[in-house]
């Protein structure tokens, strides 16, 4: 199901889309939802951490990589009581 949106648009920026929108036989929804799918077709995103720093599971356990995501791991299952740092 499509979650609604809201969108500010400039007076004039906003007639000309419904122009353009009405021209194609479309609401200005219809016409933004559009424009925002063709643009995420061509959108390639920019690597995060995980491709920077190779954190594999299969790595063996010298691995810079396995350490990482061990820390990791480790600190996202403290608790408030056992938390060293607090």
């Amino acid at each position: 199901m499509d979650q609604p949106v809201q969108v500010s648009l400039g007076p004039e920026l906003r007639r000309r889309a419904r122009r353009r929108a009405a021209e194609g036989g479309l609401a200005l929804s219809d016409y933004i939802a559009g424009l925002v799918a063709a643009d995420l077709e061509t959108w390639v995103p920019e690597p995060g951490a995980p491709a920077i720093i190779p954190v594999a599971t299969d790595n063996p356990p010298d691995h810079p990589g396995t350490y990482i995501g061990e820390a990791v791991a480790a600190r996202m299952n403290r608790t408030p009581d056992t938390d060293p740092e607090r």
